[in-house]
């Protein structure tokens, strides 16, 4: 009845265009009883695999779960963000699903138990490997997913995503980016010399190796620097990314490589005419207080667009689909009602 209650709240403070100063969250034990039922859901659909773009001639196989609900409404394709994988999408899976949307995740290049070839830092060759990535796995799915289509895309997912729709902006039919990361955040040093510094490691032929200040995943995680005002969802995330039996999905530790693939994304879709092709709708979803993405840039893009509306989320840290009931609440209510207005088209 309480999660009952703040949806009911968050509608009402959506049509008004206000939100409250005061931050809440559900109980302890009714949080327990939607982890029951978001893990059951998860675990009810069997680990698939596709066939992605090969790294240097060697093939490379992704896992996938699909959530095809019976009564679909539509489809909706999630892209995780840096070190994620769909586990730690469990409860916006059961969201959506809830809502009648079929929802279908893969776990990119690197990540959860995708192909990985080195330790558990984050390796890629070419950006244009994931978003060539995304669009196989939209691809082999579409020919069976309900239409029409849709793509939500968070933080480095969101830059895939965006890219994504540059190159193929037919293939779906809306998108949500969820703080999506359309410039890098290279404090304590500008732009610039972060991009000669990544180059230069490059030359000497460091690509694989951890960027300075990277380490490899500890179980230090520390709720007053997290993500997330939520300290039940913060738990039970860092419970899971730690399980034993969860060991080969641990990632974290930028390497030069990936730093430089990022960079040469992140050029290409801030370019004018790449933006001019986003031409299905977009709703970018901002986290007011977020720390790990620029916001600006988001503004800058979501302006350039032919069809996007921004939303910033009232008190939102980055990861806004983790947090606190009242923010969370403004954030999926802000989707399902994006997804509406799209499948009444």
């Amino acid at each position: 009845m309480e999660a009952l209650r703040l949806t009911l709240v968050w509608l009402a403070l959506i049509i008004c265009g206000t939100a409250p100063a005061q931050i809440i969250d559900l109980s302890e034990q009714e949080y327990k009883d939607k982890v029951r039922q978001f893990e059951a859901l998860f675990a009810s659909a069997p680990v698939q695999h596709f066939e992605a773009q090969p790294y240097q001639d060697q093939a490379v196989q992704l896992e996938y779960k699909a959530f095809r609900h019976p009564e679909a409404r539509g489809s909706v394709f999630i892209v995780h963000g840096y070190t994620g994988n769909y586990y730690k999408y469990q409860e916006l899976i059961y969201d959506l699903y809830q809502s009648s949307y079929s929802v279908f995740m893969f776990n990119q290049r690197g990540h959860g138990s995708s192909y990985l070839l080195k330790d558990q830092s984050v390796y890629v060759e070419d950006f244009n490997h994931y978003v060539e990535d995304l669009k196989t796995f939209v691809e082999t799915i579409r020919p069976q997913a309900k239409q029409p289509l849709f793509i939500l895309g968070h933080s480095v997912g969101g830059a895939v995503t965006t890219s994504f729709l540059q190159r193929y902006p037919n293939l779906v039919d809306g998108s949500i980016l969820s703080a999506p990361m359309i410039r890098i955040k290279t404090t304590p040093f500008p732009e610039w010399l972060a991009q000669i510094m990544a180059k230069v490691a490059e030359l000497a032929g460091l690509n694989t190796f951890l960027a300075p200040g990277q380490e490899l995943p500890k179980d230090d995680w520390n709720y007053e620097t997290a993500n997330t005002s939520s300290r039940l969802r913060f738990d039970y995330h860092r419970s899971t990314f730690f399980r034993p039996d969860l060991s080969k999905m641990q990632r974290g530790g930028v390497t030069v490589g990936y730093i430089n693939a990022a960079f040469q994304g992140i050029r290409e879709i801030n370019d004018d005419e790449q933006i001019r092709k986003m031409t299905k709708p977009i709703l970018l979803l901002q986290a007011e207080l977020d720390s790990w993405v620029q916001n600006v840039p988001q503004e800058e893009l979501c302006e350039r667009a032919p069809q996007c509306e921004l939303v910033s989320i009232p008190s939102s840290k980055h990861e806004i689909f983790l947090e606190a009931e009242s923010i969370r609440n403004l954030y999926l209510n802000r989707i399902l009602s994006f997804l509406h207005e799209q499948t009444l088209i």
